[in-house]
């Protein structure tokens, strides 16, 4: 059974459709919930019931598909939040994370195949990818993060199709190793610097050198 939750983390009572959701599941996999709320009270009064509940976001199992929208009162809350290894899945915005916060939390999420990193999802210059990780990521959308400096390996998106940047003002330059990955179709551009298409072009040209005809760039 695949579960989507689309929450948007401003009031409480996005917190509380979250917490329903996991005592649903609960009920139905017959699972005994009576610990974690005994736990629950002891949790609210020393981090606020809002992260209690954010932080059992990890017992939804089921869960495929998500999307957290932060407000920046929450930002602290999520980065102790665990995601559950069955997304496929993950939107977030406004979420503040740090890119060293990417390999703990996402990269290793085994079949997520979706990755949305829309505005202030991360913060920082510099993201740093390693091996392992994003086994059977299939899309990629960074959209309005003020990273400056990817240092990434074509190994480290071993499935991926499509690449999106937009408002990528920031960035230098897409790493010419992307290129080099078998699975790649499409790289979209939208409102991103000119070093970032030119990199984007300089990516096509050599991969066209080297045969391959596929690889198709749009630029909006």
């Amino acid at each position: 059974m695949m579960i989507t939750l689309s929450a948007m983390f401003v009031t409480s009572t996005n917190v509380n459709i979250l917490s329903n959701s996991i005592k649903e599941q609960q009920k139905m996999s017959g699972e005994d919930s009576s610990e974690e709320d005994d736990t629950s009270e002891e949790d609210a009064s020393e981090g606020g019931e809002d992260e209690y509940r954010l932080n059992n976001v990890c017992f939804l199992h089921n869960l495929e598909d998500l999307q957290l929208w932060c407000s920046s009162q929450n930002t602290s809350i999520i980065r102790h939040v665990s995601f559950p290894r069955s997304l496929k899945k993950l939107t977030l915005r406004n979420t503040y994370l740090r890119w060293e916060d990417m390999k703990t939390k996402i990269g290793s999420l085994p079949v997520l195949q979706v990755l949305k990193l829309k505005k202030n999802s991360f913060i920082g210059s510099k993201w740093k990818t390693f091996e392992e990780q994003f086994l059977n990521l299939k899309l990629l959308l960074i959209e309005d993060c003020d990273v400056e400096r990817w240092i990434t390996h074509d190994a480290h998106f071993p499935r991926l199709e499509h690449l999106h940047l937009r408002y990528a003002e920031r960035l230098r330059e897409i790493p010419l190793c992307m290129g080099d990955i078998s699975t790649l179709q499409t790289i979209m551009l939208e409102d991103c610097s000119n070093a970032v298409m030119d990199s984007a072009q300089k990516i096509k040209d050599e991969q066209q050198e080297c045969g391959n005809e596929d690889l198709q760039i749009s630029v909006a």
